[in-house]
Order: structure tokens, then sequence, then C-alpha cells
């Protein structure tokens, strides 16, 4: 069986001092998240839902196998939350809280809380698994991984890995379980989404200070802090579908990364979507308009270059009287060669809930006027209006001083098509079909 090597043991496969792997590491089983699964566990350890990986000496795919029968009871335990843990986090099962909800009558809405964290909720992988073996490695018959035990995670697929692997390419989560590196992981993924708008959406979450959360769940940390009620006037649960989190990554990171992986699939991918990413982007909302604005003219986007997200400004005098604060962060700045400002301020109700979700910005909006920034806000129902996108745009480009040039009929469609995928809000969500 070809081992997928990692690139300081070289060709030859032999270890350096420190890094080889013993005999019997070798005949171990080790399952290995990679894709779309290590994605979907990386979102959940952001946020305190799962263990964070840590990495590990393990360099060789020799033993992983594509079957998660092969996982103790324990191992199986990793992949699992209890919904105590989520109601730690404020995060709740919007269907148990509604269904609670219509059982306790509206006038005990808080008490539907309590009730929805004490039904059993289970996390597990969205479709099949996704892990990463060695090449040549052959999938288990259907007697194996019955003789397993483990129908709950027998729909595995197997990724064949044959090419080398840059040093710190796998990660640790538990007894016989691992998980590619954030890096590895992106480059895998930009393989498969393959267009760039969509490789960088990624890439500016991943390096973003916010992780999403699964599907038909919300977030109410932030309305509970501020002592807001959870629910609305009309008895619907406010939450974000996102919760703020450390970044995973960084693009620097990830651009020292695809540099040292040679010629690994998906590596071309990767540095296209690279162009138009950034660090510290803040929620779902800002990440599509930065991409859009920052992605080269020809390959759907408008073509202003990267802004610099969220970074500081010092407040004094006035502005510091708004927001009670001593500097401000605007989301998206621009700055000419004249050294103005224009800052592209995000902002909706797709992935914020309720009036009280952005109270603050309003403060720090006059706080960033009065600093001389010019403020252009763009609702989630204003991004996704073509004409009044492209509006703003134009504006950015103006205020940059770049030549405008009519698209043409083909540019102005591939436009409509990136912008369309970018106002999907379950774009990263979806595996994409398997070719």
């Amino acid at each position: 069986m070809q081992e997928c090597r990692s690139s300081e043991q070289g060709k030859s496969g032999e270890a350096t001092r420190g890094q080889g792997v013993s005999p019997a590491r070798k005949r171990k089983r080790l399952v290995v998240l990679s894709h779309w699964s290590a994605l979907w566990y990386y979102r959940l350890s952001r946020i305190g839902l799962a263990l964070v990986p840590y990495e590990c000496e393990e360099s060789s795919l020799a033993d992983a196998t594509a079957n998660l029968g092969y996982l103790t009871s324990k191992d199986e335990s990793l992949l699992m939350v209890s919904t105590a843990e989520f109601a730690a986090s404020s995060i709740f099962v919007v269907e148990d809280v509604e269904k609670a909800r219509r059982e306790l009558g509206n006038e005990y809405q808080m008490a539907a809380l309590s009730v929805a964290t004490e039904v059993p909720y289970m996390i597990v992988p969205p479709d099949e698994l996704d892990v990463l073996v060695g090449k040549g490695t052959k999938r288990p018959g259907p007697k194996a991984r019955a003789k397993a035990g483990n129908a709950a995670f027998t729909g595995a697929h197997a990724h064949q890995c044959g090419y080398d692997l840059p040093a710190g390419s796998i990660r640790r989560i538990g007894a016989n379980l691992y998980i590619v590196s954030p890096a590895l992981m992106f480059v895998q993924l930009a393989r498969e989404l393959g267009e760039p708008h969509k490789v960088a959406a990624l890439a500016t979450e991943l390096a973003g200070t916010y992780s999403l959360l699964p599907e038909g769940m919300t977030c109410c940390e932030k309305i509970l802090k501020k002592g807001k009620p959870a629910f609305d006037e009309h008895g619907w649960l406010q939450g974000d579908g996102y919760r703020d989190a450390l970044p995973l990554v960084t693009i620097d990171e990830l651009r020292e990364y695809v540099n040292e992986a040679g010629r690994m699939p998906g590596v071309n991918a990767a540095k296209r979507g690279l162009r138009a990413s950034v660090d510290n982007s803040a929620s779902p909302v800002e990440t599509p308009i930065d991409v859009s604005l920052a992605l080269p003219r020809p390959w759907g986007g408008a073509g202003c270059g990267l802004p610099d997200a969220n970074s500081e400004i010092p407040l004094t005098g006035e502005g510091k009287k708004l927001t009670g604060k001593k500097h401000v962060r605007p989301d998206l700045l621009y700055v000419n060669k004249k050294g103005q400002r224009i800052d592209i301020e995000p902002g909706g109700s797709e992935w914020h809930s309720g009036k009280d979700a952005m109270t603050s910005d309003n403060d720090r909006r006059l706080a960033l006027e009065h600093k001389g920034v010019e403020v252009i806000v763009v609702p989630w129902e204003t991004f996704k209006d073509e004409g009044k996108w492209m509006h703003i745009c134009r504006r950015v480009q103006r205020h940059l001083g770049k030549n405008y040039h009519a698209p043409s009929a083909r540019m102005m469609a591939r436009w409509r098509r990136v912008h369309q995928d970018l106002c999907n809000t379950n774009l990263l969500k979806q595996r994409p079909r398997r070719r």
C-alpha cells in the first residue's frame, strides 16, 4: 500500500528523528476526517461543541481505514454533542423550541427554552462521512462493516491520497480519530468547489470571527446578554445562524500552506480563491459582500481589491461619546490614493433576527462619519437586489479611481451567476454533487 508521506520525510520514506512511525503505530487503524466532514467538525469545535483537534506526529495514512465501524464506542462519543452543551452556549434547536412553545403557550416562552434543552439530540455528520486514506486502500465489504457493529457510520466516502503532505497536515481528536488540518481541508474543498468566489467565501469564513451553526439551530447569545427577550412580538425565536468564534486560520497561513503543497490537487483553485479572501470577517452577511467586491471582474466580481476588514480606528471627543468606546471597527474599509476612506457596512435580517440585533451599529456609523469616513450601509435585501448592488459597486470603484468599462454580455452573465451564488445562504452548507 502506498503511503501519503510528510514532506519532511522525503520521497525515500525515511523518517526524520522524532517523527518516525513505529511498527506498533503502523498496525493501528486510524480514521482521518477530511473534506466536508472536516469542515463540519471544525465548525462545531470553534463554538465549543466538539473537542479542539491538536497537532500530532502522525505522518502516514497507510493505516487509515474507510469505515468508521472500526471506532470504539468511546471514539463515537467524540462525534456526538448533548443538548445540555447547546444550552450552555445559548444555542437551541429551533424545531424543539417551537414545539415546546406551542405546548406550553406563549405566556411560558422562556420555559420553552428550558424544556427544549431536555429533548435528546445528537449531531451526526451530514450525508456520508468523508475520510482520508492512503492510495490503494480497499473499502471493507458489507460483511466486514456489519461485523464491526457500527451501522450508524457505515456510509463513509474514502478519498485516496497518493501525494506527499506538508508537515502538520494531520491533527488528532482522540484515540484513533484524526482530522486533516484546516489548511489541507481548504485545499481539498477548493478542488471540489472549483470556482474562485466559492473558494474565497470558504477561506474568508475560516479566517473570520464567526462559525456557522448546523442546519436548524440558532444562537440567542447576543440577545440574552443584552437582557432582551429571546422571542419577538409574534412569539418567534430570535437568534443568529452563527456564533462568534476565534479565527480557525489566517489567510497568510493558508497562502503559506498552498505554496508548500506543490502540485497537490486543488492548489490552483485555492490560489485563485485567496486573491479575494480577507481575515476577520465578522458575519456570514459580511463574507459574500467582501468576496463580491474583491473578486476580479473577469471572475464575476467588482474588481475593487481587498478591503481592510474590521481594523481599529481610534476615537476621540464626540466619537468616543457616541459609542462609549476608545476605538471603532469599520466592516470593509477602502482607502484611495488621496487617503479618503469609504466603509461598506453589511447588515440585514437573513442571519440576524429581531430589531435589536444591530442597534449599536447606528452609533458606530455616526462615529465613523465623525472621523471623515463615508459609510455605505448595505442591508442583506439591498445586496440581493442586482441593480442596487451594482450601483454600490460602481460607487466604490469611483472612490478608488478605477476606470470603468462597460461589461460584455458574457461578463455580465458571469457576474449575475456569481452574485446569485453569493446570495445563497446555503452556499457552503450544501455539499456539491459528486462527479
